[in-house]
């Protein structure tokens, strides 16, 4: 990473096609540029952005990677930041007005932190299978929330300091969830600041929406695989057999504590069970086999 020189970066992998991303630039450009931070996108085809896009958001930089994966486009662009704090979030997010503020807040009013992260909220509301899809990623980390230190943030839009992410990073990219477990290991320490907010805007439609939990689990297993000796990747490839449950209680608790949401997940319940067994059996076979081509099935 280049010296540091502004107090902001907002880093974003965009593997979606043009406008998703619109929504994204549209609720962060006009704060970031308030912030006086700098913007880095990291996708795979420059061309598909719309021809007036440097004039509607001069000065973003944007990194082509074709055929790259979400987690090497994530890294490469990290690794361009300047910032003092580099924020990373997601092409499908829509990020409250004040976000750039309360993240850059959020690290002075903890400046322990590592790593500050907020609160998510479902933008995809109007069918079970986008609530399902939701509650299982994310459900845990809806609002409201206290500010504080935590086990665990949301790594929809998460901001770290700069020295809390590795100066060289991993050929094969940064994989948000590991390396945060990671740094939490390390003695790195995360928290919340309760006003942070975004909406998770995706919806895949039905049927596509079980081979992503399939290939986020082969993924997560996979990369984790190398790092496993025998005996613990036995374990886990038993463990396998029980995470449906742990995944459907994590989620179905994570929301019950908010006291929000109780029709639709009651609702999404069954297909919610349906996407726990399809994350379940990614992880199997990420675990015997590796991640195989699943981290290019992101996004």
């Amino acid at each position: 990473m280049t010296t540091a020189s502004v107090p902001l970066s907002v880093v974003i992998a965009a593997t979606h096609p043009w406008p998703e991303l619109e929504m994204t630039l549209d609720s962060l450009w006009g704060q970031l540029q308030q912030q006086h931070g700098e913007l880095i996108i990291a996708g795979r085809d420059r061309h598909a952005m719309p021809a007036d896009f440097d004039r509607r958001f001069p000065g973003v930089i944007f990194l082509q990677v074709p055929a790259a994966s979400i987690f090497i486009l994530r890294a490469l662009a990290a690794q361009r930041a300047k910032g003092d704090i580099i924020a990373m979030t997601e092409d499908h997010c829509r990020l409250a007005p004040n976000w750039c503020e309360k993240l850059l807040e959020g690290h002075r009013k903890f400046p322990e932190a590592a790593i500050v992260g907020g609160t998510v909220e479902n933008g995809s509301p109007h069918a079970l299978i986008d609530w399902a899809n939701f509650f299982i990623a994310h459900g845990p980390m809806i609002g409201p929330a206290q500010s504080g230190e935590v086990e665990h943030v949301s790594l929809a839009g998460v901001a770290f300091k700069r020295a809390a992410l590795p100066k060289d990073m991993p050929t094969d990219g940064l994989t948000e969830m590991l390396f945060v477990r990671e740094l939490r290991a390390a003695g790195a320490r995360l928290f919340t600041l309760g006003e942070l907010s975004l909406d998770h805007v995706q919806s895949y439609g039905f049927w596509q929406t079980f081979p992503v939990h399939y290939h986020n689990g082969r993924c997560i297993a996979g990369l984790r695989r190398s790092s496993l000796n025998s005996s613990d990747l036995l374990l886990r490839i038993a463990s396998c057999f029980i995470l449906p449950a742990f995944l459907l209680a994590r989620s179905t608790f994570g929301v019950l504590r908010k006291r929000r949401l109780y029709k639709e997940l009651l609702f999404s319940f069954p297909l919610m069970a349906l996407l726990a067994c399809f994350h379940a059996v990614g992880e199997f076979v990420g675990y015997c086999a590796g991640p195989g081509i699943s981290p290019n099935k992101l996004s």
